[in-house]
């Protein structure tokens, strides 16, 4: 009876532990889910349980400024990092998460020759709408760039011979009927975004990461898409 009583009081225990759980709230989007295990994994060695609201670009800034969200899951970041400028309430984790490039691809059997950003005023450009980084490059480098809603149709407007050139991120592979024209267009570095009332955390949310990378726990954690 009295083993009983004890494991009974030891499982309200645990439900009692694991439902006082802080929760956090961060944006996510489609093209940054590979960071959910890893963040998450980061949170719950800080004691915290992570929840995700999938939103686009803005929105999710808007919303993780607004205090309405934590953070942000994660955002590319180049040059400056001056992407966090119009979100006052908003500030990186200064570990990154992710290493990555824009890189520029083509039609097969199309000649291109990108040997740099500055030769891609020669040639016709498509980037995706709704990511900082390419509103970044687009006001950063002023090329002629024709700005679409998405992926697939500026893939299609690349076998319609409507653009010349597509700008796309090295952790996407290009369509089989493509190639890379330039794999290091420009280097991104990911960060994990929080609100500023939650600043006491961004020292241990850094600490944990470099940790986790060290140990090898980063790298089985980080799901490609």
């Amino acid at each position: 009876m009295w083993r009983l009583l004890f494991l009974l009081a030891g499982l309200v225990a645990v439900h009692s532990s694991a439902a006082a759980q802080p929760v956090l709230r961060f944006a996510t989007r489609s093209d940054v889910r590979m960071f959910e295990p890893l963040i998450a994994a980061v949170y719950a060695e800080l004691g915290y349980k992570v929840e995700y609201e999938l939103l686009p670009a803005e929105r999710g800034l808007l919303s993780a400024d607004e205090g309405l969200l934590a953070g942000d899951i994660g955002r590319n970041v180049a040059g400056d990092g001056d992407i966090l400028k119009p979100y006052p309430n908003l500030m990186l984790v200064s570990e990154p998460l992710f290493v990555s490039y824009d890189i520029a691809y083509a039609l097969k059997g199309k000649k291109a020759i990108i040997a740099g950003i500055a030769d891609l005023a020669n040639y016709r450009v498509g980037i995706v709408r709704g990511s900082k980084e390419a509103e970044d490059f687009v006001k950063r480098y002023a090329i002629n760039i024709v700005v679409l809603e998405n992926r697939e149709v500026l893939d299609q407007m690349l076998r319609s011979g409507r653009i010349d050139v597509a700008i796309g991120s090295s952790v996407v592979t290009p369509p089989d009927d493509m190639v890379v024209v330039n794999g290091r267009l420009r280097r991104l570095e990911a960060y994990h975004i929080l609100n500023r009332k939650y600043a006491s955390l961004a020292l241990d949310v850094e600490r944990v990461i470099k940790a986790m990378k060290a140990d090898g726990r980063w790298a089985a954690l980080l799901r490609r898409p």
